[in-house]
């Protein structure tokens, strides 16, 4: 079905732009759109255009999240993300870190899909509530712990403009030995920790498991590792090392250093929203 939207996509755009889009600069074709963008049939071509290039992002997320969230929400994701980034373009403010660099609309984008992901994670009731848990749950944690080594911590300046793709960000914190932060990410982007709800509407809708995600924590393991260390190049052994100090936490101190991560991610994701 959301294989018609793609060929709709790509008809419109091959009826009016005259070069050959499919192997067009993803940054020229945003130029492109906005150069036109008071044209409304070369604009809405150039859109399409737009969105079909991105369309393997579409598959990337869809495929990652496996039966929890369907198609037609990741093409509202790409869809949302292309329009945010496009009417904010960023990339053109000469106070912006990406004024003058020529893969700017593409940096912005990805971001931006990478936001409507995690917006889409944060929306969902089980992470507005990790958005409250304070870090006086934390101290009260440590206070009880008084031998025990301090949880992972983070710089709240350490996500700057800078970290523009999920990848980015997941190999940054992991350099920064945040690897609770790392796997969590890894987790929410690479694995399935949603599930199906019936809301009283008689909808389906998809709801973040804390569960399932706890359950992917404490099962990381040497395969993982090497999964992992391919992904984000990574050498395996830094990373069988971060595992085994990650997974030697106690359960209670593993969903606290969860937890946190949890609450650094919705700063993340607020502030991309701000800014892009």
């Amino acid at each position: 079905m959301l294989n018609s939207y793609k060929k709709e996509y790509e008809k419109c755009a091959d009826l009016s732009i005259k070069e050959d889009w499919r192997k067009m600069n993803k940054n020229v074709l945003v130029s492109r759109y906005i150069e036109v963008e008071k044209n409304p049939v070369l604009a809405n071509a150039y859109m399409s255009a737009i969105i079909c290039r991105y369309w393997g992002a579409l598959n990337k997320y869809y495929n990652a999240s496996y039966n929890s969230v369907d198609k037609f929400t990741c093409h509202d994701w790409l869809v949302q993300a292309i329009l945010r980034a496009i009417k904010k373009r960023k990339w053109l403010e000469p106070d912006n870190k990406l004024y003058g660099d020529p893969n700017g609309p593409d940096k912005v984008i990805n971001r931006c899909i990478m936001s409507e992901r995690l917006g889409f994670f944060q929306s969902s009731n089980t992470f507005k509530r990790k958005q409250n848990y304070g870090n006086e749950s934390i101290e009260k944690l440590q206070e009880e712990n008084p031998d025990a080594p301090n949880l992972p911590c983070y710089n709240p300046n350490e996500l700057d403009e800078g970290t523009i793709s999920i990848n980015q960000l997941i190999s940054s914190s992991f350099d920064n030995k945040d690897y609770t932060t790392a796997f969590l990410i890894d987790g929410i982007i690479n694995y399935d920790v949603f599930e199906k709800e019936k809301m009283t509407t008689g909808a389906i809708t998809s709801i973040f498991n804390e569960k399932k995600l706890m359950r992917h924590l404490r099962a990381l393991n040497i395969t993982y590792a090497k999964t992992f260390a391919d992904l984000f190049n990574k050498p395996v052994e830094d990373v069988k090392y971060a595992v085994d100090e990650f997974k030697s936490l106690t359960r209670a101190r593993m969903k606290t250093a969860v937890n946190r991560s949890m609450k650094k991610l919705a700063r993340f994701y607020t502030r991309a929203m701000k800014e892009y």
